[in-house]
């Protein structure tokens, strides 16, 4: 959630490819885009993280309310992430307590 506590501004952030296989429970997620490293928590490993960082904390401030998809398995069939994609923005439709419109970001 932003920084108003409230789920009105939605950004989901998808994982793309990711042929790395396995939970990180360092980086909090699967192969090796996962939360932590987007977030900037292994800088060493994901240097893209820093980047990133300074983008979601301003999201956060601004009470966008930022969502991010890691697919178990980052190299899966695309109809099988597409159906997991199109079951979470339902239930972040169904949550949402504005008409705001909600905005897919590709990570990798």
């Amino acid at each position: 959630m932003g920084v108003d506590d409230v789920l009105d501004r939605p950004l989901l952030l998808i994982e793309g490819l990711d042929l790395a296989q396995g939970w990180d429970p360092v980086n909090q997620g699967f192969g090796s885009i996962t939360w932590g490293h987007i977030h900037g928590s292994d800088v060493a490993s994901f240097p893209q993280g820093a980047d990133f960082r300074p983008v979601l904390d301003s999201l956060f401030t601004l009470g966008i309310d930022v969502f991010f998809l890691d697919f178990f398995d980052g190299s899966d069939a695309v109809e099988d992430k597409a159906a997991l994609t199109k079951s979470v923005l339902r239930s972040i439709r169904d949550f949402n307590q504005s008409d705001q419109a909600m905005a897919l970001v590709g990570v990798s």
